[in-house]
C-alpha cells in the first residue's frame, strides 16, 4: 500500500517538474513571455491524500502557497480523517483570490472500496484526439482510474501540457484557441495570402488583420503600435502605420504599408514613384520624431536614436535580390510575398525549436520554395 502511495507521489512530482523544466527550456531567449505563464506551470505545492480503507487518492494543487513541494498524507480510517481535517483545511486556505478547493467536512470521508484517484484543482479535457490536457480549475474535481492516471500524468503528456501553455503565452491566446500550434499559425498565414491576392480586400482591412496577428506576421518585436499619431513642432500631424518596439539595444522599426496592387519595381529594377513616395512618408515620420520631443514621451522614449524603416507593398518575389539589397539603403523595401516568406521561415524555425525540446519529429509547417536569381 505504501509503495503504491509513494509511486503516485513520485509520478505527480515528476509530472509538474517536467512541465516547469520544459517551460524554462522553451523560454530560452524569450523570457518576456514567462509573465503570461500560469503560476502552476512554474511553482505548485501539492497535497496527496491516500485513504487506505477505500483505496482512494485525493490530489490538491495550489500555485499560491509559498512552498513548492509534494506532501503525502496516509489516512487509515475516518477517525484519522477527522483528526487531520484542520491540517488539510489549513493547507487549502493558503491560496489567493479563493483559488483553493472548498473546505472538507467529516461526511466527505470516501467509502467506496474501489481504487480511484480524485484530482481537485484540475480538470482533464481532450483538446485533440491525441492529447489530454490538464486545465487548472480550483472549483472542479475529477476521479480517474489508476490506468487513466498513469496516462494523463505521463512525462509525454507533461511536455505536451507545457508546450500548449507556452504557445498560449507566446501567441496571447487561450488554450482553447490553439489546439494545434502548427495548424493555428498556418491558418493565420494562409488567410493573409488570400487577402493580399484578392482585390476585394481593401488596404485597411489588411492593415487591421496584420495588427491583430503582428507577433506572427511582422518582424520580431516586443510591442506593436498601430496608427500612432506623430506631431511636428508646428502642430502638424502624421499617422504612422506601424511602429515596432524591439529588444533593448535594437532600433525600432517604422513600417509603411502600401496596397498589394502597387508596383514596387520598374522593369529596369529601379524603385517606382509609388515606392519612393512611401519612403518619403517614413522620412517625414522620422523628421517629426527627431524635431519634436513630445513624440518621445509616455512610453515612446525608445524612438530616440536610430530608427529602421520598412516599406511593404505590391506582390511577387521576382525582385527579391533588389529588395534584399535595399537593407543597405535607409529604407528596406518588401513586397507582401516577401513579408509572408520571412514569417514562414521564422515560424518554421520556432516550431522546429519547440519540437526538439519536447522530443517530437515533425515536418516543417510551411514548404518554402528556393529563390533562383
Amino acid at each position: 500500500m505504501e509503495n503504491i502511495s509513494m509511486s503516485v507521489e513520485e509520478t505527480v512530482k515528476k509530472f509538474f517538474k517536467t512541465i516547469s523544466d520544459t517551460i524554462f527550456n522553451l523560454s530560452n531567449k524569450k523570457e518576456e513571455y514567462l509573465k503570461l505563464i500560469p503560476p502552476w506551470c512554474i511553482s505548485t505545492d501539492i497535497l496527496i491524500i491516500y485513504y487506505v480503507e477505500s483505496k482512494k487518492y485525493s490530489i490538491y494543487t495550489n500555485s499560491y502557497r509559498k512552498k513548492d513541494e509534494v506532501s503525502l498524507q496516509i489516512i487509515n480510517n475516518k477517525k484519522e480523517f477527522i483528526d487531520k481535517l484542520d491540517f488539510i483545511n489549513s493547507w487549502l486556505k493558503e491560496s489567493r483570490d479563493k483559488c483553493a478547493t472548498s473546505m472538507l467536512i467529516p461526511n466527505q470521508y470516501p467509502s467506496n472500496n474501489t481504487l480511484d484517484i480524485g484530482i481537485s484543482g484540475m480538470v482533464f479535457t481532450a483538446t485533440s484526439p491525441k492529447v489530454d490536457m490538464i486545465i487548472v480549475n480550483d472549483e472542479h474535481s475529477d476521479t480517474l482510474s489508476e490506468k487513466d492516471f498513469d496516462v494523463k500524468f505521463s512525462e509525454e503528456n507533461a511536455k505536451q501540457m507545457a508546450l500548449y501553455e507556452w504557445n498560449c503565452a507566446f501567441l496571447g491566446k487561450s488554450i482553447f484557441d490553439i489546439k494545434n500550434f502548427d495548424l493555428y499559425v498556418k491558418g493565420i498565414i494562409d488567410r493573409l495570402e488570400q487577402m493580399v491576392n484578392l482585390k476585394a480586400f481593401k488596404e485597411r482591412k489588411i492593415h487591421r488583420y496584420i495588427y491583430c496577428n503582428s507577433d506572427l506576421i511582422l518582424p520580431p518585436h516586443k510591442k506593436c503600435y498601430f496608427e500612432k499619431s506623430l506631431q511636428d513642432v508646428h502642430g502638424e500631424y502624421r499617422t504612422s502605420d506601424f511602429i515596432l518596439e524591439r529588444e533593448c539595444g535594437m532600433p525600432p522599426i517604422l513600417i509603411e504599408l502600401e496596397r498589394p496592387g502597387m508596383k514596387l519595381c520598374t522593369k529596369k529594377k529601379d524603385f517606382t514613384c509609388d515606392a519612393n513616395h512611401a519612403k518619403h512618408q517614413i522620412a517625414e515620420w522620422v523628421d517629426y520624431i527627431n524635431t519634436n520631443s513630445a513624440n518621445l514621451s509616455n512610453g515612446f522614449e525608445f524612438l530616440s536614436g536610430k530608427k529602421d524603416r520598412l516599406v511593404i507593398g505590391g506582390r511577387g518575389l521576382e525582385y527579391y535580390n533588389e529588395m534584399k539589397n535595399s537593407k543597405n539603403d535607409d529604407t528596406i523595401m518588401w513586397t507582401y510575398d516577401m513579408l509572408i516568406r520571412e514569417a514562414k521561415i521564422r515560424l518554421n524555425a520556432e516550431a522546429e525549436r519547440q519540437n526538439k525540446i519536447v522530443g517530437k519529429n515533425k515536418p516543417p509547417i510551411f514548404k518554402i520554395k528556393e529563390i533562383t536569381s
